[in-house]
């Protein structure tokens, strides 16, 4: 993820994704105020993943917000990563 920021807002310029399952499916939520509508999406397969990572790029969040993005495929192990926007730095991304 390619990250810009500037006080309090913080602007997602690119996702980059590697080989997954073809039975991949990604959930997004999002909490806070500078979230919008809708703060859950989900899509499954490879188009619907990548369609929705698109979707995110170019969007502004803003200082506290905080992004759980979840990959499920079956088969696998679940990988979860919360990303928490900061003020005026880059954001902080844990392993949930």
């Amino acid at each position: 993820m390619k990250w810009t920021w500037r006080f309090g807002t913080t602007t997602l310029r690119g996702v980059q994704i590697g080989h997954f399952p073809h039975s991949t499916r990604l959930s997004v939520t999002c909490k806070g105020r500078g979230c919008g509508r809708p703060s859950k999406m989900r899509a499954a397969g490879p188009k619907g993943v990548h369609h929705l990572l698109k979707r995110l790029t170019g969007h502004r969040y803003h200082a506290g917000d905080v992004l759980t993005i979840t990959f499920t495929a079956r088969g696998w192990r679940r990988e979860r990563a919360r990303i928490t926007i900061r003020n005026a730095r880059l954001p902080r991304v844990a392993r949930a």
